[in-house]
């Protein structure tokens, strides 16, 4: 019996152990949305998927759908955020967001313009925008916009979930599919960081999320 075989790109969110030897990969897709697919033997050493599906790692997945399960069949690692060159403070960045979409999206949602969404902020923590933004990755000096910017990802996972603010000063903040992300950050920044916790907070209180 033949089966249809999927590929996509992918973040890989969170992995946890089933039996001795395989593993449940929780991976959010361009064109599944978030799916828990199982990956058979991954423990094992001598098994090639563990490499391409480890926590915090972008790449190009296939699997089929299976009885229970999505069964991973190919993984191709394309970059890892816990990789030791990625600065520990982009990469804790990061790993809020995943755990932000994770909390609030509806599991097999297809979301095209988050995932979009997702990889540009991502690709922006990565290469700084700023000389300033670029010395606080580096050295570690508190200049204040690591908030923004987890702020500004969670403001945006939220109102690209469906979950709009009304507060006007924020609307430049939310970035819309093919538009510039930099400008977004930028007109984030300027708002004051207790505004934009309380338009998130309010937004979950008013949709008991």
């Amino acid at each position: 019996m033949s089966y249809k075989i999927y590929t996509t790109r992918g973040f890989v969110f969170e992995t946890s152990p089933q039996g001795e030897a395989n593993l449940f990969v929780k991976i959010f897709t361009k064109d599944f949305g978030l799916i828990t697919v199982i990956s058979q033997g991954t423990r094992l050493l001598k098994s090639k998927l563990r490499y391409g599906i480890q926590e915090m790692t972008y790449g190009n997945f296939s699997f089929v759908r299976g009885k229970e399960y999505w069964r991973l069949t190919s993984a191709e690692k394309l970059m890892s955020f816990a990789d030791s060159r990625v600065n520990l403070r982009a990469s804790k960045i990061i790993k809020s967001t995943f755990n932000f979409i994770d909390r609030f999206i509806k599991g097999e949602e297809r979301v095209v313009e988050l995932f979009d969404f997702l990889e540009k902020f991502v690709k922006f923590i990565l290469v700084p925008y700023s000389k300033e933004i670029s010395k606080a990755m580096t050295t570690g000096e508190k200049v204040g916009h690591d908030e923004h910017l987890v702020a500004m990802a969670q403001l945006n996972v939220l109102s690209l979930l469906g979950y709009t603010t009304t507060n006007e000063l924020l609307t430049k903040a939310i970035y819309t599919e093919g538009s510039d992300i930099e400008g977004a950050i930028s007109h984030a920044q300027a708002v004051q960081i207790s505004i934009i916790d309380a338009e998130i907070n309010k937004i979950i209180s008013e949709t008991h999320l």
